[in-house]
């Protein structure tokens, strides 16, 4: 069909069906897997299956198995684009990455949730830390935020004052887009008060009332902080949990999000409200969900006092 305006309308679709995020993931993948291609003289398109093998074990020396599976899907999409089939779809590749994945082990460090007693702690730790007030004040704003509004780092950090209206008796957050929002319809989120110690909405006033809110500047933006970036969040996040003599390594700007789902669960909230609190389209909420140790410990004395006579046996083999 020899129609150039129709023909890139759809490049146009092509190029929109993956999210500009994922496709510069993606593309750290093709550039490595071009430079391994060079690196042996191997034309890099159509990829056999064994060079994708021999691609695999060499860079599995240097990246972890989950990065590794970026790339691949990275190495995918550029084959589809270019017309050619899926040389990923590959049982020899597949088996290949298996072996790779056993050989690493799971690397990943769990992290851990922001419970209630922790966000208390960093607050007694904000009130006596070398931080000016302008950024005590708005570092427990976005702490107090992003727990409460069970965010991901990505959306809390990247909101501005024209995203958020505090009202006498909630925070209004609009989230513009988010991970599980690729069309961008928007997503509007009520925090209300808590009345207590930790009050969301407190803490945005005490912050508000020291800063000038332009609508094109970052909320968390102030003093050294500007704006206030995830790998700050997290070193900040870490740095006062030191001072209270915990061990900070496993927490990260996520634990925020973590916690929120931890004492949600603890609190005895239903998982579906969790769910929809967090804005999960799926079950992954429950891999953010730690079990406290008082209630693993009390489970025994609970079966013991529970009479199953009349129900069904059942046997998980």
């Amino acid at each position: 069909m020899a129609n150039p305006n129709l023909f890139q309308r759809l490049l146009q679709c092509r190029h929109n069906g993956i999210a500009s995020t994922t496709r510069r993931t993606y593309q750290s993948g093709i550039n490595t897997f071009i430079n391994f291609c060079t690196r042996f003289a191997i034309p890099p398109v159509p990829a056999s299956s064994l060079t994708l093998q021999y691609f695999c074990v060499d860079v599995s020396q240097h990246v972890t198995y989950k990065t590794l599976k970026v790339y691949l899907a990275g190495i995918r999409l550029m084959h589809i684009e270019l017309g050619f089939t899926d040389p990923t779809n590959d049982e020899l590749l597949h088996l290949v990455c298996r072996g790779i994945r056993r050989q690493q082990g799971d690397h990943q460090q769990p992290r851990l949730p922001i419970t209630m007693n922790l966000l208390r702690t960093l607050k007694d730790q904000l009130r006596t830390s070398s931080y000016s007030i302008i950024e005590q004040r708005m570092l427990w704003a976005a702490f107090t935020l992003a727990f409460y509004g069970f965010f991901r780092a990505s959306e809390c950090l990247s909101l501005h004052w024209s995203d958020i209206s505090l009202q006498e008796d909630k925070i209004s957050v609009t989230l513009h887009q988010s991970k599980t929002d690729p069309f961008r319809k928007g997503h509007t989120v009520n925090i209300y008060p808590t009345y207590s110690s930790t009050c969301p909405l407190r803490a945005m006033q005490m912050y508000s009332k020291l800063i000038s809110m332009t609508s094109a500047t970052h909320v968390f933006s102030a003093g050294n902080f500007s704006p206030l970036t995830r790998e700050r969040l997290t070193t900040t996040l870490r740095h006062l949990l030191l001072q209270a003599g915990i061990n900070s390594a496993s927490y990260t700007s996520h634990s925020f999000r973590i916690g929120a789902a931890t004492t949600a669960a603890a609190a005895g909230l239903p998982p579906w409200l969790i769910k929809t609190l967090g804005r999960w389209t799926s079950n992954a909420y429950l891999n953010y969900i730690r079990c406290p140790g008082d209630v693993t410990s009390s489970v025994p004395k609970i079966l013991s006092r529970t009479d199953a006579s009349n129900q069904p046996s059942w046997n998980p083999n």
